[in-house]
Protein backbone atom coordinates (compact mmCIF):
# COMPACT_ATOMS: atom_id res chain seq x y z
CA UNK A 1 0.00 0.00 0.00
CA UNK A 2 1.12 3.10 -0.91
CA UNK A 3 0.39 6.15 1.14
CA UNK A 4 0.91 9.89 0.13
CA UNK A 5 0.43 12.09 3.52
CA UNK A 6 -0.39 15.80 3.19
CA UNK A 7 0.03 17.94 6.43
CA UNK A 8 0.36 21.08 8.12
CA UNK A 9 3.70 21.54 9.31
CA UNK A 10 2.75 21.85 13.23
CA UNK A 11 4.89 23.39 15.57
CA UNK A 12 5.09 19.99 17.44
CA UNK A 13 6.85 18.90 14.27
CA UNK A 14 9.17 21.80 13.45
CA UNK A 15 11.92 20.66 16.00
CA UNK A 16 11.68 16.95 14.61
CA UNK A 17 12.87 18.01 11.35
CA UNK A 18 15.49 20.68 12.71
CA UNK A 19 17.38 18.61 14.93
CA UNK A 20 16.52 15.76 12.26
CA UNK A 21 15.26 13.41 15.00
CA UNK A 22 11.32 12.27 14.85
CA UNK A 23 10.10 13.42 18.13
CA UNK A 24 7.12 15.03 17.80
CA UNK A 25 5.84 17.39 20.36
CA UNK A 26 2.11 18.21 18.35
CA UNK A 27 -0.48 16.48 15.91
CA UNK A 28 -0.55 13.19 17.99
CA UNK A 29 -2.67 11.79 15.53
CA UNK A 30 -1.46 12.36 12.61
CA UNK A 31 2.34 11.69 14.20
CA UNK A 32 0.52 8.42 15.37
CA UNK A 33 -0.78 7.41 12.04
CA UNK A 34 2.60 8.18 10.42
CA UNK A 35 3.97 6.28 12.56
CA UNK A 36 1.52 3.47 12.16
CA UNK A 37 2.05 3.56 8.73
CA UNK A 38 6.09 3.84 8.51
CA UNK A 39 6.77 0.78 10.11
CA UNK A 40 3.99 -0.86 8.43
CA UNK A 41 6.18 -3.56 5.88
CA UNK A 42 4.02 -3.61 3.37
CA UNK A 43 3.39 0.06 2.99
CA UNK A 44 5.18 2.78 1.73
CA UNK A 45 5.08 6.47 2.57
CA UNK A 46 5.40 9.54 1.54
CA UNK A 47 4.54 12.83 3.46
CA UNK A 48 4.71 16.60 2.71
CA UNK A 49 4.52 19.37 5.26
CA UNK A 50 3.04 22.57 4.27
CA UNK A 51 2.23 26.12 5.58
CA UNK A 52 0.26 28.82 4.88
CA UNK A 53 1.50 32.35 4.21
CA UNK A 54 2.12 33.88 7.76
CA UNK A 55 4.16 35.60 10.19
CA UNK A 56 6.11 32.44 10.49
CA UNK A 57 6.86 32.01 6.82
CA UNK A 58 10.31 34.02 6.50
CA UNK A 59 11.98 31.65 9.52
CA UNK A 60 10.13 28.08 8.68
CA UNK A 61 10.48 28.84 4.58
CA UNK A 62 14.34 28.16 6.19
CA UNK A 63 13.37 24.45 6.67
CA UNK A 64 12.33 23.98 2.57
CA UNK A 65 13.40 20.92 1.32
CA UNK A 66 13.74 16.87 2.08
CA UNK A 67 15.15 16.02 5.27
CA UNK A 68 16.09 12.80 6.46
CA UNK A 69 14.55 12.20 10.11
CA UNK A 70 16.47 9.49 12.74
CA UNK A 71 13.18 7.57 13.53
CA UNK A 72 11.24 6.98 10.47
CA UNK A 73 11.77 5.53 7.35
CA UNK A 74 10.85 7.82 5.17
CA UNK A 75 11.97 11.42 4.42
CA UNK A 76 9.87 14.53 5.28
CA UNK A 77 9.17 17.25 1.93
CA UNK A 78 8.56 20.64 3.82
CA UNK A 79 7.36 23.35 1.57
CA UNK A 80 6.62 26.55 2.72
CA UNK A 81 5.46 29.43 0.83
CA UNK A 82 7.15 33.33 1.23
CA UNK A 83 5.83 36.72 0.38
CA UNK A 84 6.82 38.22 -3.64
CA UNK A 85 6.58 41.78 -3.94
CA UNK A 86 5.85 41.09 -7.78
CA UNK A 87 2.26 39.71 -6.36
CA UNK A 88 -0.56 42.50 -4.97
CA UNK A 89 -0.81 41.83 -0.99
CA UNK A 90 -4.63 41.29 -1.23
CA UNK A 91 -3.83 38.24 -3.90
CA UNK A 92 -0.93 36.69 -1.91
CA UNK A 93 -2.34 34.36 0.09
CA UNK A 94 -4.68 32.87 -2.55
CA UNK A 95 -1.22 32.63 -5.37
CA UNK A 96 0.73 31.05 -2.41
CA UNK A 97 -2.19 28.23 -1.95
CA UNK A 98 -2.08 27.88 -5.56
CA UNK A 99 1.54 27.03 -5.52
CA UNK A 100 1.50 24.84 -2.70
CA UNK A 101 -1.52 22.73 -4.12
CA UNK A 102 0.57 22.46 -7.54
CA UNK A 103 3.70 21.39 -5.61
CA UNK A 104 1.43 18.94 -3.82
CA UNK A 105 -0.29 17.98 -7.39
CA UNK A 106 3.02 17.34 -9.10
CA UNK A 107 4.67 15.27 -6.49
CA UNK A 108 1.43 12.84 -5.98
CA UNK A 109 1.73 11.93 -9.92
CA UNK A 110 4.94 11.29 -9.69
CA UNK A 111 5.00 9.09 -6.70
CA UNK A 112 1.71 7.27 -7.78
CA UNK A 113 0.11 6.57 -4.69
CA UNK A 114 -2.78 3.77 -3.67
CA UNK A 115 -4.51 6.36 -1.11
CA UNK A 116 -3.67 10.28 -0.46
CA UNK A 117 -4.10 11.55 3.48
CA UNK A 118 -4.33 15.04 3.68
CA UNK A 119 -5.79 17.19 6.42
CA UNK A 120 -7.72 20.11 6.70
CA UNK A 121 -5.11 22.97 6.36
CA UNK A 122 -4.68 21.64 2.66
CA UNK A 123 -7.81 22.02 1.77
CA UNK A 124 -7.58 23.45 -1.64
CA UNK A 125 -4.84 20.48 -2.13
CA UNK A 126 -7.40 18.04 -0.86
CA UNK A 127 -10.38 19.24 -3.62
CA UNK A 128 -7.90 19.59 -6.75
CA UNK A 129 -6.73 15.88 -6.16
CA UNK A 130 -10.12 14.74 -5.54
CA UNK A 131 -11.62 16.17 -8.70
CA UNK A 132 -8.56 15.59 -10.87
CA UNK A 133 -7.39 12.39 -9.91
CA UNK A 134 -8.59 8.81 -9.43
CA UNK A 135 -6.37 8.08 -6.33
CA UNK A 136 -8.90 7.62 -3.23
CA UNK A 137 -8.52 11.29 -1.17
CA UNK A 138 -9.17 10.80 2.87
CA UNK A 139 -9.18 14.03 4.08
CA UNK A 140 -8.70 14.45 8.19
CA UNK A 141 -10.60 16.95 9.98
CA UNK A 142 -9.29 17.63 13.41
CA UNK A 143 -12.50 18.81 14.38
CA UNK A 144 -14.90 22.09 13.15
CA UNK A 145 -13.32 24.98 14.78
CA UNK A 146 -15.27 28.25 14.71
CA UNK A 147 -13.80 29.52 11.89
CA UNK A 148 -15.69 26.84 9.90
CA UNK A 149 -19.07 27.15 11.73
CA UNK A 150 -21.43 28.89 9.56
CA UNK A 151 -19.33 29.63 6.40
CA UNK A 152 -22.60 28.85 4.13
CA UNK A 153 -24.07 32.45 5.66
CA UNK A 154 -20.41 34.24 4.72
CA UNK A 155 -19.88 35.64 0.96
CA UNK A 156 -16.09 36.95 0.82
CA UNK A 157 -13.97 35.32 -1.89
CA UNK A 158 -12.51 33.06 0.60
CA UNK A 159 -15.65 31.21 2.08
CA UNK A 160 -16.79 30.96 -1.23
CA UNK A 161 -13.34 28.95 -1.89
CA UNK A 162 -13.74 26.49 0.93
CA UNK A 163 -17.37 25.73 0.35
CA UNK A 164 -16.29 24.38 -3.33
CA UNK A 165 -13.74 22.64 -1.80
CA UNK A 166 -15.69 20.65 0.99
CA UNK A 167 -18.27 19.69 -1.63
CA UNK A 168 -15.41 17.66 -3.83
CA UNK A 169 -15.92 13.99 -4.09
CA UNK A 170 -13.95 12.89 -1.60
CA UNK A 171 -13.35 9.07 -0.94
CA UNK A 172 -13.70 9.43 2.72
CA UNK A 173 -13.54 12.11 5.47
CA UNK A 174 -12.66 11.58 8.86
CA UNK A 175 -13.22 14.39 11.40
CA UNK A 176 -12.31 14.36 14.90
CA UNK A 177 -14.99 14.14 17.89
CA UNK A 178 -13.55 16.71 19.97
CA UNK A 179 -16.94 18.79 20.88
CA UNK A 180 -17.12 20.75 17.92
CA UNK A 181 -20.92 20.38 15.69
CA UNK A 182 -18.64 17.63 13.54
CA UNK A 183 -21.88 15.60 12.59
CA UNK A 184 -23.92 18.23 11.69
CA UNK A 185 -21.30 20.44 9.99
CA UNK A 186 -20.37 17.75 7.62
CA UNK A 187 -24.01 16.85 6.69
CA UNK A 188 -24.10 20.59 5.82
CA UNK A 189 -20.91 21.29 3.85
CA UNK A 190 -19.86 17.66 2.40
CA UNK A 191 -21.21 16.26 -0.88
CA UNK A 192 -24.12 14.29 -0.29
CA UNK A 193 -22.39 10.91 -1.25
CA UNK A 194 -19.25 10.97 0.62
CA UNK A 195 -18.56 8.98 3.62
CA UNK A 196 -17.92 10.34 6.32
CA UNK A 197 -17.32 8.85 9.89
CA UNK A 198 -16.51 11.04 13.21
CA UNK A 199 -14.05 9.25 16.00
CA UNK A 200 -12.94 10.01 19.52
CA UNK A 201 -9.18 10.37 19.34
CA UNK A 202 -7.58 7.79 21.74
CA UNK A 203 -5.14 8.26 25.18
CA UNK A 204 -2.24 7.42 26.82
CA UNK A 205 -3.47 5.79 29.73
CA UNK A 206 -0.91 5.60 32.78
CA UNK A 207 1.21 3.12 33.73
CA UNK A 208 -0.46 1.75 37.18
CA UNK A 209 2.56 2.70 38.90
CA UNK A 210 2.58 6.54 38.24
CA UNK A 211 -1.17 6.71 39.48
CA UNK A 212 -1.62 8.16 42.77
CA UNK A 213 -4.70 6.95 44.19
CA UNK A 214 -5.32 9.77 46.96
CA UNK A 215 -3.38 13.01 47.91
CA UNK A 216 -3.32 14.74 51.37
CA UNK A 217 -1.31 17.69 50.71
CA UNK A 218 -3.49 20.88 51.33
CA UNK A 219 -1.95 22.22 47.66
CA UNK A 220 -4.41 21.92 44.77
CA UNK A 221 -1.88 21.39 41.66
CA UNK A 222 -4.13 22.77 38.34
CA UNK A 223 -3.15 22.67 34.91
CA UNK A 224 -3.92 23.81 31.77
CA UNK A 225 -3.12 21.96 29.21
CA UNK A 226 -3.41 23.60 25.28
CA UNK A 227 -1.80 25.44 22.77
CA UNK A 228 -1.89 28.87 24.02
CA UNK A 229 -4.08 30.65 21.76
CA UNK A 230 -6.72 32.70 21.92
CA UNK A 231 -9.58 30.58 21.49
CA UNK A 232 -7.93 28.17 23.56
CA UNK A 233 -9.02 30.35 26.20
CA UNK A 234 -5.26 30.50 27.62
CA UNK A 235 -5.41 34.67 28.27
CA UNK A 236 -8.67 33.59 30.14
CA UNK A 237 -6.97 31.44 32.32
CA UNK A 238 -4.15 33.29 33.20
CA UNK A 239 -6.47 35.96 34.12
CA UNK A 240 -7.95 33.59 36.58
CA UNK A 241 -5.16 32.89 38.18
CA UNK A 242 -4.23 36.62 38.82
CA UNK A 243 -7.79 37.04 40.30
CA UNK A 244 -6.72 34.51 43.00
CA UNK A 245 -5.71 36.66 46.27
CA UNK A 246 -2.16 36.55 47.29
CA UNK A 247 -4.04 35.21 51.09
CA UNK A 248 -5.27 32.43 48.96
CA UNK A 249 -2.35 31.45 46.76
CA UNK A 250 -0.64 28.68 48.79
CA UNK A 251 -3.64 26.85 48.20
CA UNK A 252 -3.18 26.21 44.67
CA UNK A 253 -0.25 25.50 42.26
CA UNK A 254 -0.71 26.80 38.51
CA UNK A 255 0.66 24.63 35.44
CA UNK A 256 0.75 25.89 31.86
CA UNK A 257 1.37 23.25 29.51
CA UNK A 258 2.15 24.01 25.88
CA UNK A 259 3.31 26.52 23.55
CA UNK A 260 1.63 29.24 21.15
CA UNK A 261 1.12 32.25 19.83
CA UNK A 262 0.20 34.41 23.44
CA UNK A 263 3.38 32.56 25.20
CA UNK A 264 5.60 35.38 26.00
CA UNK A 265 3.05 37.86 26.38
CA UNK A 266 1.06 35.70 29.37
CA UNK A 267 4.52 34.50 30.48
CA UNK A 268 5.27 38.55 30.68
CA UNK A 269 2.22 39.49 32.15
CA UNK A 270 2.83 36.82 34.94
CA UNK A 271 5.99 38.18 35.67
CA UNK A 272 5.65 41.69 35.78
CA UNK A 273 2.66 40.44 38.46
CA UNK A 274 5.31 39.41 40.24
CA UNK A 275 3.83 35.39 40.41
CA UNK A 276 6.35 34.16 37.93
CA UNK A 277 7.28 31.57 40.35
CA UNK A 278 3.72 30.74 41.60
CA UNK A 279 2.42 29.93 37.75
CA UNK A 280 4.74 27.30 35.83
CA UNK A 281 5.07 27.48 32.36
CA UNK A 282 6.37 24.59 30.65
CA UNK A 283 6.89 25.05 27.28
CA UNK A 284 5.94 22.44 24.07
CA UNK A 285 7.07 19.09 25.61
CA UNK A 286 6.99 15.59 24.51
CA UNK A 287 3.32 13.53 25.21
CA UNK A 288 5.34 11.68 27.88
CA UNK A 289 6.41 14.53 30.08
CA UNK A 290 2.95 16.54 29.23
CA UNK A 291 1.85 12.86 30.83
CA UNK A 292 4.14 13.44 33.74
CA UNK A 293 2.22 16.56 34.97
CA UNK A 294 -1.11 16.02 34.12
CA UNK A 295 -0.28 12.46 36.70
CA UNK A 296 0.57 15.05 39.42
CA UNK A 297 -1.84 17.10 38.83
CA UNK A 298 -5.11 17.51 40.69
CA UNK A 299 -7.44 19.40 38.38
CA UNK A 300 -7.92 20.26 34.38
CA UNK A 301 -8.92 23.64 33.43
CA UNK A 302 -10.63 23.43 30.21
CA UNK A 303 -11.53 26.82 28.12
CA UNK A 304 -11.35 25.71 24.70
CA UNK A 305 -13.90 27.12 22.43
CA UNK A 306 -14.37 24.46 20.27
CA UNK A 307 -15.46 21.87 22.49
CA UNK A 308 -14.25 20.30 25.50
CA UNK A 309 -13.09 16.49 24.45
CA UNK A 310 -9.79 17.58 23.03
CA UNK A 311 -6.95 15.52 22.96
CA UNK A 312 -5.29 17.64 26.32
CA UNK A 313 -8.75 16.65 28.11
CA UNK A 314 -9.40 13.26 26.77
CA UNK A 315 -5.32 12.78 28.28
CA UNK A 316 -6.55 14.46 31.77
CA UNK A 317 -9.15 12.18 32.03
CA UNK A 318 -6.84 8.73 30.94
CA UNK A 319 -4.95 10.44 34.37
CA UNK A 320 -8.34 10.53 36.67
CA UNK A 321 -8.65 14.42 36.66
CA UNK A 322 -11.75 16.08 37.16
CA UNK A 323 -12.13 19.14 34.88
CA UNK A 324 -13.59 22.85 35.12
CA UNK A 325 -15.29 23.87 31.78
CA UNK A 326 -16.66 27.39 30.58
CA UNK A 327 -19.70 26.73 28.78
CA UNK A 328 -19.57 27.09 24.82
CA UNK A 329 -21.71 30.12 24.13
CA UNK A 330 -23.92 30.01 20.30
CA UNK A 331 -23.31 26.23 20.60
CA UNK A 332 -26.20 23.43 20.40
CA UNK A 333 -23.72 21.71 23.04
CA UNK A 334 -23.15 24.42 25.41
CA UNK A 335 -20.86 21.74 27.73
CA UNK A 336 -18.97 20.82 24.34
CA UNK A 337 -19.51 17.09 24.35
CA UNK A 338 -17.96 16.31 27.67
CA UNK A 339 -21.05 14.66 29.01
CA UNK A 340 -20.11 11.69 26.34
CA UNK A 341 -17.67 10.92 28.60
CA UNK A 342 -18.13 11.56 31.72
CA UNK A 343 -20.94 12.34 34.32
CA UNK A 344 -22.18 15.45 35.70
CA UNK A 345 -20.12 14.54 39.33
CA UNK A 346 -16.75 14.56 37.37
CA UNK A 347 -17.05 18.12 36.25
CA UNK A 348 -17.76 21.76 37.32
CA UNK A 349 -18.90 23.95 34.35
CA UNK A 350 -18.93 27.99 35.07
CA UNK A 351 -21.42 30.14 32.15
CA UNK A 352 -19.72 31.14 28.91
CA UNK A 353 -20.42 34.63 29.96
CA UNK A 354 -18.72 34.37 33.04
CA UNK A 355 -15.20 36.38 33.85
CA UNK A 356 -12.28 35.11 34.98
CA UNK A 357 -13.12 35.93 38.55
CA UNK A 358 -15.67 32.96 38.88
CA UNK A 359 -13.43 30.49 37.98
CA UNK A 360 -10.85 31.82 40.33
CA UNK A 361 -13.40 30.97 43.21
CA UNK A 362 -14.27 27.57 41.70
CA UNK A 363 -10.60 27.05 42.17
CA UNK A 364 -10.66 28.09 45.44
CA UNK A 365 -13.38 26.50 46.56
CA UNK A 366 -11.96 23.07 45.23
CA UNK A 367 -8.58 23.73 46.99
CA UNK A 368 -10.52 24.13 50.24
CA UNK A 369 -12.24 20.66 49.62
CA UNK A 370 -10.15 18.24 49.20
CA UNK A 371 -12.74 15.47 49.77
CA UNK A 372 -14.82 16.47 47.28
CA UNK A 373 -12.10 16.26 45.07
CA UNK A 374 -10.93 12.95 45.69
CA UNK A 375 -14.72 12.04 45.44
CA UNK A 376 -14.51 13.45 41.24
CA UNK A 377 -11.04 11.84 40.99
CA UNK A 378 -13.05 7.93 41.54
CA UNK A 379 -15.66 9.03 39.51
CA UNK A 380 -13.29 10.14 36.41
CA UNK A 381 -11.52 6.92 37.14
CA UNK A 382 -14.33 4.99 36.67
CA UNK A 383 -15.91 6.98 33.50
CA UNK A 384 -11.78 6.50 32.20
CA UNK A 385 -11.87 2.89 32.38
CA UNK A 386 -15.60 2.43 30.49
CA UNK A 387 -15.62 5.10 28.11
CA UNK A 388 -11.94 6.15 26.45
CA UNK A 389 -9.61 3.51 24.57
CA UNK A 390 -6.01 3.59 23.80
CA UNK A 391 -4.32 5.10 21.32
CA UNK A 392 -3.14 1.96 19.56
CA UNK A 393 -6.72 0.71 18.97
CA UNK A 394 -7.77 4.43 17.76
CA UNK A 395 -5.26 4.42 14.99
CA UNK A 396 -5.81 0.80 14.23
CA UNK A 397 -9.22 1.99 13.21
CA UNK A 398 -7.30 4.89 11.31
CA UNK A 399 -5.53 2.90 9.42
CA UNK A 400 -8.24 0.02 8.40
CA UNK A 401 -9.64 2.74 6.68
CA UNK A 402 -6.87 3.82 4.83
CA UNK A 403 -6.52 0.05 3.45
CA UNK A 404 -10.00 -0.29 2.54
CA UNK A 405 -9.67 2.64 0.60
CA UNK A 406 -6.41 0.80 -1.50
CA UNK A 407 -7.65 -2.12 -1.78
CA UNK A 408 -6.01 -3.95 1.41
CA UNK A 409 -9.37 -4.38 3.82
CA UNK A 410 -9.24 -4.57 7.48
CA UNK A 411 -11.69 -1.75 7.75
CA UNK A 412 -12.35 -1.86 11.68
CA UNK A 413 -13.75 1.76 12.06
CA UNK A 414 -16.85 0.75 13.22
CA UNK A 415 -15.27 0.57 16.51
CA UNK A 416 -16.59 3.34 19.11
CA UNK A 417 -17.26 5.51 15.57
CA UNK A 418 -20.05 7.95 14.66
CA UNK A 419 -20.84 7.08 11.03
CA UNK A 420 -23.55 8.44 9.43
Amino acid sequence: MKVFIVCRLMSGFVDSISSNVWNPKGGPAIAKVINRIDRDSESQLSIMMTRSLSPDSVRLAALNGRHAVEGLNTSIDVRVPTASRFVPSRLMFYVCEFVLACAVIVNVLREKPDVIYVDRSNFLSAALLARVTKIPVFLRLLGVPPDLVGIGERKSIFHALLKWCFRSPFAYVLCTRDGSPARSWMQCYLGKDVKRVSLLNGVDFPSATTEVSEDNSKILRVVFVSRLEEIKGAQFFIDAMMEIPDSKMHLVEPVVVGYGSLFDRLKGVVNQAGRGDWIRFTGGIPANEVQRELVAADLCVSLNRQGHISNSNLEAVACGLPIVLQCIELSNDRLGGIEDILEPDCYVAIDASSEPSILAEEIVGLASDRPKIEEMKASVRRARDEKLQNWERRIEQEFGLLCNLAGRGSDTSSEQADCF
